[in-house]
């Protein structure tokens, strides 16, 4: 069974502009967690992983 959508592109960036991602920031804190979260799942499937990546 397929199942298909529409998003509407750009109500989806006035939400994260200006809802979601209010100031300077929240994109900063954004894009330090997706670094944490990258790192976690990599470790996760390889436990030889070091945890920094440089």
């Amino acid at each position: 069974m397929s199942k298909r959508f529409q998003v509407d592109l750009s109500g989806m960036v006035d939400l994260l502009s200006h809802h979601l991602y209010s100031g300077p920031q929240v994109y900063v804190r954004e894009l330090i967690q997706n670094a944490v979260d990258a790192v976690t799942a990599r470790r996760e499937l390889d436990a030889n992983t070091p945890p920094r990546f440089g």
